[in-house]
């Protein structure tokens, strides 16, 4: 929306300022960062005591500085400020005094106020006034009073270096406005804090004069002055002490966008009035921009002064404070809201305008009639369906208004409809006929929704569903106006099948035999009845169901299909399955008991239906032969196991065991000799001891005293007793009993002739 205005501005406030000043030099003086603006100006006080013998005279010289109080680190204004005073018309020119002023304020420069417009918050401005006094000798030639600073504020747009260059003011006093005791003419206002970018500017630039005298107006480049060498009191330091005498060198703009003439850019088309000071244009680019700003004071065609402004336009995006909005269902061209009515001839419109607004129009026609009405939100009923246009004008008749236009499509009535054709027990395509209307327009689109991911947009589709079910069937239609309306029903299509296919999990096997059958047909699913009949008696229902085949043979099934609407298919299959008996395994041994001294034995398989085998023995020996010998390697029960598989997979087991006696002898000799030969010295048993479970041997002399006894069979007799003492050659008593490894008690006693 664009406030269509333009705005006169006659407030005294400055905007923003093109420089800033770094530490001043003198002791007094603070940082001048975000010093924005200001001029110089003078008026005449007459003789100095009013004496014109004197030949002096008094003029008071005023310098106003202004800054902006918001920014971070904020200028300061100098507690005095030094101006200096030059006379000459031409270079070299003579230094006459260096002059020392206080300022007073600050004072707060309000920010403009634009009736329809709102600027960015914050704005703050204070200026500071510097009053001067000097005496000066009516001269043939000019005195110049100076003031200079570095530097201007880096994000200045139009002019080169920005930050490395300062700002010169200066007023001249020529002779002639000696002689005349002329006051210099007088800036009325200053521009302000905050121009709008894309908005018509006309501002009041222009000046007053005590004499009356002609003024010249026209934009000029600003001076420089200062630098940046932070060493000393010269021309190149930020505050030049005393300030340096004319000629001053101008500002270089960033051509051929900016210029001394177009300084806000030339598509900016900035004009200022050579008679009146006006400057009008319109910003297009937003930043801030050095402007300058010269007048010349004629006298019966005489030059009498030229004052110089040299000021910064600051260029913001500003929110117009008010604004016409129409509720609208969509946005057309030159931004048109659409307002879409679906719901008969009486159109309720919803204002949504916001901002200062006083009253609003609503404008229409209306049939051969021209509506109008003041509410706020109208209710307008029209005679029939169809376009029409119309505006809503907020603030009529006041610069702060504007106009917002669009547009209802009425729609009477619409209607969504359809029907759908099809064989309910064929499972073939289904057709579906719109039925839909509208008053007003005509239908432009459908939207059909058939679910199982099928869709379309025809007005007549034809489909064929994958599978059976009841399916919720949608259609949209919309009409040229964009109204809609949306109907759904839904669909039972669960025809008979066209054919039944099954399939089952196996065609052979070994009883008893499980198979599961799978229902291929289409269409069937789960809501479908489906009867298996087996031709081995048995029966089954449901889609895939498991059935079991107990007796050898090859057997088929009938298969019955209802659909959930009564629909029915049949069919009968022939040698579906087939049924074998299973493997037996059989095996025989050549022993069922060995002795551990030959543990080998003869093993052959006698399997029957069987078409692979494996053996497994002792628990990790497997072989594969279907004959073969196997040698054990543990006594006691081993096992021997067989299995066997047939052709279809199916396997038995078969389990024996072979038992592996331990051989087991010993015999105890009747004499030995522990003379130290090592040659029959222990007397102990000799042959297989293997697996005995206990062992006890004891020996008595003649008078019945035992000397010697043992539980283990290597430990032997040596003929000693007690403390080692050897005992006579005599004939001793023997006593042993022991287990063998299947439990069975052994013992006996005996005599032993003991020889030395």
């Amino acid at each position: 929306m664009r406030v269509k205005q333009k705005y006169i501005i006659t407030l005294k406030a400055l905007f923003y300022f093109s420089f800033l000043v770094t530490m001043f030099s003198l002791p007094q003086a603070i940082r001048a960062n975000h010093i924005i603006g200001g001029d110089m100006y003078y008026e005449c006080l007459g003789f100095k005591n009013n004496d014109p013998r004197t030949n002096k005279r008094v003029f008071r010289v005023y310098l106003e500085l202004y800054r902006d109080c918001q920014a971070r680190n904020a200028a300061y204004f100098d507690n005095l400020a030094h101006l200096t005073i030059f006379r000459g018309n031409s270079a070299p020119y003579t230094q006459m005094a260096v002059v020392m002023s206080p300022y007073s304020g600050p004072v707060d420069i309000e920010p403009p106020t634009y009736p329809c417009l709102t600027i960015p918050p914050n704005v703050c401005v204070h200026k500071a006034l510097y009053t001067y006094e000097v005496e000066l000798d009516i001269s043939a030639e000019s005195y110049h009073l100076v003031w200079q600073r570095c530097c201007r504020n880096r994000s200045i747009s139009n002019i080169y270096s920005p930050s490395e260059i300062g700002a010169t003011f200066t007023v001249e006093i020529t002779p002639l406005a000696q002689q005349r005791c002329n006051n210099s003419p007088v800036f009325k206002n200053f521009p302000p804090t905050v121009i709008c970018v894309d908005e018509e500017l006309l501002f009041d630039h222009g000046a007053t004069d005590a004499e009356g005298d002609v003024i010249v107006y026209e934009f000029c480049a600003p001076l420089i002055g200062g630098g940046r060498n932070f060493g000393g009191n010269g021309c190149d330091t930020p505050n030049p002490n005393p300030d340096c005498p004319p000629p001053y060198g101008t500002v270089t703009f960033r051509a051929p966008q900016f210029t001394t003439n177009q300084p806000l850019g030339y598509n900016g088309n900035m004009k200022i009035d050579r008679t009146t000071g006006m400057i009008t244009g319109k910003p297009l680019i937003q930043g801030q921009f050095v402007v300058g700003v010269c007048m010349k004071e004629y006298r019966n065609g005489q030059l009498l002064s030229t004052i110089r402004r040299d000021f910064q336009f600051n260029v913001s995006s500003c929110t117009p404070n008010f604004s016409a909005g129409v509720e609208a269902d969509e946005i057309g061209k030159n931004d048109e809201r659409i307002i879409k009515w679906c719901e008969g001839l009486t159109v309720d419109i919803q204002n949504r305008s916001a901002g200062k607004i006083d009253s609003v129009i609503w404008r229409m026609d209306v049939g051969d009639s021209l509506y109008l009405d003041p509410a706020w939100n109208p209710s307008i009923t029209f005679p029939e369906g169809g376009e029409y246009s119309g505006s809503l004008i907020v603030n009529p008749g006041t610069p702060c208004t504007d106009t917002a236009s669009f547009l209802v499509r009425v729609i009477e009535d619409i209607k969504a409809g359809f029907i759908a054709e099809f064989d309910t027990c064929d499972a073939g395509p289904i057709e579906f006929q719109d039925k839909s209307y509208v008053l007003g327009s005509a239908i432009s689109k459908w939207g059909w929704d058939f679910s199982a991911r099928l869709s379309d947009t025809v007005q007549h589709p034809v489909i064929k569903y994958e599978y059976p079910g009841e399916y919720p069937v949608k259609l949209i239609i919309e009409d040229d106006f964009g109204c809609r309306d949306t109907i759904q029903k839904l669909i039972a299509w669960q025809p008979a099948p066209e054919v039944l296919i099954i399939d089952p999990s196996v065609r052979a096997g070994c009883a008893p035999l499980e198979v599961n059958f799978q229902n291929l047909s289409y269409p069937v699913d789960e809501e479908y009845d489906i009867r298996w009949i087996f031709s081995d008696g048995g029966e089954a229902m449901g889609l895939t169901p498991s059935y079991t085949f107990s007796d050898t043979g090859h057997f088929g099934l009938k298969l019955e299909v209802t659909s959930p609407i009564g629909c029915f298919a049949e069919r009968s299959f022939e040698n579906v399955v087939a049924v074998f008996s299973p493997p037996e395994a059989l095996f025989e041994l050549s022993e069922n008991q060995v002795s551990s001294l030959d543990p080998t034995i003869m093993i052959t398989d006698i399997s029957v239906n069987s078409t692979g085998r494996e053996w497994l023995l002792e628990n990790y020996a497997i072989y594969y032969d279907s004959t073969f010998t196997y040698t054990f390697t543990d006594t006691g029960m081993n096992q021997v196991r067989l299995i066997v598989v047939d052709r279809f997979g199916c396997a038995d087991t078969l389990t024996r065991s072979v038992d592996v006696v331990p051989f087991n002898s010993l015999y105890f000799p009747n004499a030995f000799t522990p003379n130290g030969d090592g040659q029959n010295d222990l007397f102990k048993p000799v042959g297989s001891p293997d697996g005995l479970k206990a062992y006890n041997l004891e020996i008595y002399n003649r008078y019945g005293e035992l000397i010697f006894k043992s539980t283990e069979v290597s430990d032997g007799w040596d003929g000693t007793a007690g403390s080692g003492r050897a005992v006579k050659e005599d004939v001793y008593i023997m006593q042993y009993q022991y287990l063998t490894p299947r439990g069975e008690l052994i013992e006996n006693k005996g005599q032993i002739l003991l020889l030395r």
